[in-house]
Order: C-alpha cells, then sequence, then structure tokens
C-alpha cells in the first residue's frame, strides 16, 4: 500500500533532475583544444566552430580554414556567448580576431538572423572582426509544412544547397598550393598540347590550349573549393555527385569537339549564313549528345572515382592541424600522373578519330574509339590504385621531405614561386584576361561576396558598429 507514495516521490525527483540537468548541461560545452575536426563535414550539425591561425611548414602563420575547434554543439545566444567568452579567456582576444568563426546547421531561413547574431555578440565582447570572419553554413530546412508553396521552398532550398556557395565551399587558395599544381601539371599537358597542334590549324590550337588551360588551372587555383563542394554532406550520393561532375566535365568534352570540327563549321557558315548556321544549333546539340554522350559519361565517371570516391574523402579525413595543410599540396603530385592520363584520352575519344565501332543514330553516329577504352581502364586503374593505404604513405613521405628537404630548397622555391606569379600573369595578358589580378581581387573582395550571399539568404544587414 506504500508503494504509491514512493513512486509519486520517485516521480518527482524524476521531474526535477529533467528540470535541472538540462540547466546545468547548458551552462556551457566544455571545449577540447586539442581536437580540431573538418569543419566542411560537419555542416549540417548544429554547431560552433572556431579556426586558428598555425605555423606551416616555411615557419610562417596562416589560418587553418579547413580544420575548427568546436566552441559549441547549440546556437541559442548564451551558448554562443559563453563558448566565445571561453575561447577569449583560453587563446586571447588577439588570438581569436585573428580566427574565423562558423555557423553549422543553420536553417537557410535563419542564415541572415544567425550572422547578426554572432556578429552581435562578439561585438559586445570587443571582437573586431571583418564580414568574412564569420560564416554561416546554411541547410536546408528540416519542417516543412504540407503546403504547396512550401513545398517549392523546400525543392528550392535544396537546389541552392547542392549549388556552389561561398560561405559552405570557398576556400582561400594558397600560393603553394597553385605553385605544386601549377608545376605538377605543366610537364603531364605537353602530351596533349602536342597532339592539340599537331591535329589542328595553328590559330584553332591556340584557341584550343588557351580554353583548355583556362579551365584547367581555374580548378586546379580553387581546388579545396571545388573538393568542399564536391564533398558537401548530404550530397555524397550518386545522382548529385554525378551532376556536379557532369558540370566540371563537359566544358572539357565541347571545347575539343568543337574545337576539332571548326573547319565544318566554318565551311557551313561560310556557304549558308550565320542565321542558317546558328538555325543548326538545337539538332547540333542532339548530335553531340549522340557523339560524345558516351565521352561525356566516361570522363564524368572518371572524376567522380578518382576525385569524388578516392581523393576528395582522402583530404576531408586529415583532421590534423599539419597533415590538413600538408595534403592540399601533396595531393598535386598524387592527382598529376591520373589527370595527364585523362587528358590525352579525353582529346583522344572528343575527337572521334579512329573508331572501332560505330552505330548511325538519327542525329549522328556513335562511335567507340582507343580513348573510349583508355578512359575506361584509367577509371578502374584509379578506383584500384589511389587509396588510403597507398596515398597516407606518400603524404608521410611529402611531410618528411618539407621537413628535412624544404627548408634548403626555400630559396629555390620562393624563386620558382615568383616565377609561378609572372607565369600566370604572362598568360593572363596572353589570353587577355588579368588571371592574377582577379585571383587578388577573389581574395580581397572575399568579404563583399560572402556578404552578397547573405543578402540572398534573407535578412538584415550584419551590424557594422565596433566590427
Amino acid at each position: 500500500m506504500r508503494l504509491p507514495k514512493i513512486h509519486g516521490v520517485v516521480s518527482v525527483i524524476l521531474i526535477l533532475a529533467q528540470l535541472v540537468l538540462p540547466l546545468s548541461a547548458q551552462a556551457g560545452d566544455p571545449i577540447d583544444w586539442n581536437s580540431a575536426p573538418t569543419i566542411r563535414d560537419r555542416m549540417q550539425e548544429c554547431a560552433l566552430f572556431l579556426s586558428l591561425t598555425q605555423k606551416d611548414p616555411d615557419g610562417k602563420w596562416r589560418l587553418n580554414d579547413s580544420i575548427g575547434v568546436r566552441l559549441s554543439s547549440r546556437l541559442e545566444r548564451q551558448s554562443i556567448r559563453e563558448s566565445l567568452q571561453a575561447a577569449i579567456a583560453e587563446k586571447g582576444i588577439e588570438e581569436v580576431q585573428k580566427g574565423k568563426i562558423y555557423a553549422t546547421g543553420v536553417e537557410m531561413r535563419d542564415h541572415r538572423s544567425k550572422r547578426n547574431e554572432v556578429f552581435e555578440i562578439a561585438s559586445e565582447l570587443g571582437l573586431k572582426l571583418r564580414r568574412n570572419q564569420v560564416v554561416v553554413m546554411s541547410v536546408p530546412s528540416k519542417v516543412v509544412e504540407l503546403l504547396s508553396f512550401r513545398a517549392l521552398v523546400s525543392v528550392w532550398e535544396k537546389l541552392r544547397y547542392w549549388a556552389p556557395s561561398l560561405s559552405r565551399h570557398f576556400q582561400k587558395p594558397r600560393w603553394d598550393e597553385a605553385f605544386h599544381k601549377i608545376f605538377s601539371t605543366i610537364p603531364v599537358e605537353i602530351p596533349t598540347l602536342i597532339m592539340v597542334y599537331r591535329d589542328l590549324a595553328p590559330a584553332d590550337a591556340h584557341v584550343v590550349a588557351a580554353i583548355h588551360t583556362t579551365i584547367l588551372f581555374s580548378y586546379y587555383l580553387y581546388t579545396k573549393t571545388v573538393n568542399n563542394w564536391m564533398q558537401q554532406p548530404g550530397m555524397k550520393n550518386a545522382v548529385p555527385m554525378l551532376l556536379k561532375q557532369l558540370a566540371m566535365s563537359t566544358p572539357f568534352v565541347v571545347n575539343f569537339n568543337v574545337m576539332y570540327n571548326m573547319d565544318k563549321i566554318r565551311a557551313f557558315a561560310g556557304a549558308n549564313g550565320i542565321q542558317a548556321t546558328l538555325a543548326e544549333f538545337p539538332e547540333q546539340v542532339a548530335t553531340f549528345g549522340a557523339t560524345q554522350g558516351l565521352t561525356v559519361a566516361l570522363q564524368t565517371i572518371f572524376y567522380t572515382v578518382l576525385m569524388g570516391k578516392r581523393i576528395g574523402p582522402w583530404i576531408d579525413s586529415k583532421s590534423d592541424p599539419r597533415q590538413s595543410v600538408s595534403v592540399r599540396s601533396a595531393q598535386a603530385w598524387v592527382t598529376a600522373p591520373f589527370l595527364a592520363a585523362d587528358s590525352f584520352f579525353i582529346a583522344m575519344a572528343s575527337s572521334g578519330k579512329d573508331p572501332l565501332w560505330s552505330l548511325d543514330l538519327p542525329y549522328g553516329t556513335f562511335s567507340i574509339n582507343p580513348g573510349h577504352l583508355l578512359l575506361a581502364g584509367l577509371t578502374a586503374g584509379s578506383a584500384v590504385i589511389a587509396k588510403p593505404y597507398i596515398l597516407d604513405p606518400f603524404l608521410r613521405f611529402w611531410m618528411w621531405g618539407e621537413d628535412h628537404v624544404g627548408p634548403k630548397w626555400r630559396r629555390v622555391k620562393a624563386g620558382a614561386l615568383d616565377f609561378t606569379k609572372n607565369s600566370v600573369r604572362f598568360f593572363s595578358n596572353l589570353v587577355g584576361i588579368d588571371v592574377s589580378r582577379l585571383f587578388k581581387e577573389t581574395v580581397e573582395s572575399n568579404a563583399k561576396d560572402d556578404a552578397k550571399e547573405s543578402d540572398e539568404e534573407g535578412g538584415q544587414t550584419p551590424p557594422t558598429s565596433g566590427i
């Protein structure tokens, strides 16, 4: 007969515990300063991260915005304030001001308001931050009301989440990363350029080389940004990744295919006029799909396997501060042989020469040539070779070289880096585009671009007083 009273006492204790324990748990997350996970792998988690500066192998202090210390697992105003106060108390206000604050897992409709809130709290705590030092990584809204308008909004948010984003994906290029990319690419691209100049008239070959090199170096200069887009959490299943790779592969195929048929295009335009040539465009698109569909598909699968399934996850798995920096330079030499072979094979496949088998279709001839077989073999080879048990020893060897060989060759590297910058400027002048200036403006106007994206994602302008 006394059990109900005991049960009632226990219930009261449990209720009080449920009320008290959450309050004590919300007093502030313990910050593990020895752990710095990869931020963009966790952009769907609701958390506040802080990226700090670290000493690079060349002895210079730079911001490492690939990884960050988790300050809080909640984004309520009080949690943000307490976690930033704890960071300032531990690292000092000057050190925190040199870093970058990331708020992840924020719903897209709250992107702007959360950004304002973090700025306001940082300002109240005495932090003088630039706009690009507070980054909100927003995700599609979790709650979808059963209304047609909200359903459309949900689809729109998912499309925006799939698309490239400055706040979610952009990372400032590092000159040492660009240096290794360019010097690992120039030698291996020579066979492709030799084939282009052998097969085409000099004027057409110049255009092909300029377009190909511009696209390639743009991808290489922003390798980390491209990889962040490819490896975005929630978009790693087959369809979104294939669509991304398709978007990146098509320009290469179109460049080679159009320029290899430029003589036919000129002849048709000369005989029939510009209007008739433009009228043929829809049919030529269908012809391109029939004749180059296999090439685009193989190129897309190759990039999906090599960069999406092998190199990308390998880069993102490096949460150690030193490894997360070194891997950005090392991966240039890891991917160079694969990308060199791919560039050569795709030119062979796109040219349509020496078909091994063909089939006439309503809008063109579908054919298989040696370039297609070599692309398929390269894809299979990259899937087997580019695995962590092979890549990790190479990274350790690379880091050993940075420690032992690097200091002796620092002057040589500095001279080569100057040569790289001058080469970029020479190339930009050659094609009429000031690439080096665009690169500099991209870095310097990151704050303006970031603010522009915030404007697109709704809300009010972040406060600027005290920032």
